[in-house]
């Protein structure tokens, strides 16, 4: 995608946020994270732009049913980072599992169940969460 826009417009997304970002001055993390979103050999990603870069991939690989960015490299490095952050900042509460519920209203005739997980407003709440916990764990990491 960011070659197509390339091609047709002679600048991608990431160039325009990161130029956004600077004229915005907005933190160096902000902008190095706008810039280089999509670049999985970028050598200078924090934990912020990684954790950025995963969330992107996938989404556009789960929900726009596209994939472009081999984010899937990166989960050891926030696995590896929640995991300390764990054992330095435990859960005050035990997690809750997650529990879908079936909609009370039948699907119509020859219609399939919504089965629709991100629409779930309790699994959304978690999700972000668990992000929030991530961006902690980041911005502790970095002494922000």
């Amino acid at each position: 995608i960011c070659e197509a826009e390339k091609d047709v417009f002679g600048i991608d997304h990431q160039e325009i946020g990161e130029r956004l970002a600077k004229d915005l001055s907005l933190p160096p993390y902000i902008t190095l994270t706008a810039g280089n979103h999509h670049n999985v050999e970028f050598a200078d990603h924090d934990l912020i732009s990684i954790s950025v870069m995963v969330a992107n991939g996938f989404l556009n690989e789960q929900i726009e049913q596209i994939s472009f960015t081999d984010y899937e490299k990166f989960m050891p490095v926030l696995a590896e980072e929640r995991a300390k952050y764990l054992r330095l900042h435990p859960p005050k509460k035990p997690a809750k599992p997650i529990e879908i519920v079936d909609s009370e209203e039948s699907p119509a005739e020859g219609e399939e169940p919504n089965q629709d997980v991100f629409g779930s407003a309790m699994v959304c709440a978690l999700l972000k969460e668990e992000f929030d916990n991530i961006v902690m764990a980041s911005h502790d990491s970095q002494g922000l």
